[in-house]
């Protein structure tokens, strides 16, 4: 008897290394094509800039002169675009902030006063705009269209992430596409998961082994029998062939674990709150009785400081020097109508406040104003021809 002789396994490991580094090159490959516009097409970031940008262009900028608003608005305050609206310059000028590469808005400057002063301010695209810096490198350089602007005469440059030496800052959403590429990739996932998974809608199934021929024929004839316009017609199968529906889970093909957590990930970037974002958390410690709760802390802790701040001081440097612009937010930080009124109502009963004063607080007229009729039409004038 003849004994069997060992046999040397080889291991193929070169072969199995060389296949991962190729797997991860082709990952690196696909995050480093991620790009800042397919970032902005994902939903969490369409919500996300919206927000902010929309909700800090609600805000009312004032121009204040030794602290009071003042009653005649300077033009470029009241209406700095004339060929937009002012909610239109508020919101493009964040958006820009928000969600361009270098996180900066470029306002064109015209129709100055006398003084030098622009009483028209235009938010140019940044994608038009190019910038360098001079022969000195102290001075930034900036043409647009052909034209040659000069900062803080042509043109004003709000840049709040620009750091010293640097011609541009880098915006929040662009510094974060590696974060946000795996968030992408499960969404792309997800939203191709019926059409390309590779999950049937159908199987033919049978006890019987088929070869290649039979089981080609059995599903050219059940494909004719659908096609014919015959789907509403109950089916005939041979004996032995039943029919079998591969069921799908809701939650798990459409990754929503996955997706919840690529929202969480897209509010920790731009400081939203989750809530805001219809983030669902397990176990979260933070609640908000109401919704301006978490709207108040997007406004105090995000919107505010972060965006509006630097609006305003650029904002300021095109009124005249006493002048200063500022976003009204105290409609945003008022409390509740329940605790305001029981405000008032203690205010008013130790006599620091008058019932007139609480109305006025409130925009309302005095209370023995007849307002019944302040919203009826203006009575028709027949003019005598």
């Amino acid at each position: 008897m003849v004994e069997p002789q060992p046999v040397t396994v080889q291991r193929s490991e070169t072969t199995y290394d060389a296949f991962v580094e190729d797997l991860y090159e082709l990952i690196e490959a696909r995050q480093d094509s991620f790009t800042l516009a397919q970032a902005r097409k994902m939903p969490a970031v369409v919500r996300g800039v919206g927000l902010i940008a929309g909700v800090g262009a609600s805000m009312l900028p004032l121009a204040y002169m030794r602290g009071q608003a003042m009653d005649v608005q300077p033009r470029v305050v009241r209406k700095p675009d004339p060929f937009s609206t002012r909610y239109q310059f508020v919101y493009q000028t964040l958006e820009a902030l928000v969600a361009t590469q270098y996180g900066e808005a470029i306002w064109w400057l015209t129709d100055h006063d006398n003084r030098g002063h622009p009483r028209s301010a235009t938010v140019l695209p940044n994608d038009e705009v190019q910038m360098e810096w001079d022969a000195r490198r102290f001075r930034q350089v900036v043409r647009w269209r052909g034209k040659t602007l000069v900062p803080d005469i042509d043109c004003k440059i709000i840049s709040p992430t620009r750091r010293p030496g640097q011609l541009h800052g880098t915006g929040p959403l662009y510094a974060a596409l590696d974060y946000l590429y795996p968030v992408h990739a499960a969404e792309m996932f997800a939203s191709s998961f019926f059409s390309s998974g590779g999950l049937p809608m159908t199987v033919l199934k049978t006890a019987a082994k088929l070869d290649k021929e039979k089981a080609a024929e059995l599903k050219t004839q059940w494909v004719e029998q659908r096609q014919n316009g015959n789907g509403a017609e109950p089916a005939v199968l041979d004996a032995g062939l039943d029919l079998e529906f591969p069921s799908v889970d809701p939650q798990n093909s459409q990754m929503q674990e996955s997706r919840g957590a690529g929202a969480a990930v897209v509010a920790r970037t731009l400081g939203i709150p989750g809530a805001l974002l219809h983030v669902e958390t397990s176990g979260a410690t933070i609640t908000y009785t109401n919704p301006e709760g978490a709207l108040e802390e997007l406004v105090k802790t995000t919107i505010a400081p972060l965006y509006l701040a630097p609006v305003e001081q650029a904002w300021s440097e095109l009124v005249p020097s006493p002048q200063a612009v500022r976003f009204d937010l105290n409609d945003m930080q008022r409390a509740a109508i329940g605790a305001r009124f029981s405000m008032y109502a203690q205010a008013i009963a130790s006599g620091v406040m008058t019932a007139e004063e609480a109305r006025a607080m409130e925009g309302w007229g005095p209370s023995g104003q007849d307002t019944s009729h302040a919203f009826d039409p203006e009575p028709r004038v027949e003019v005598p021809v």
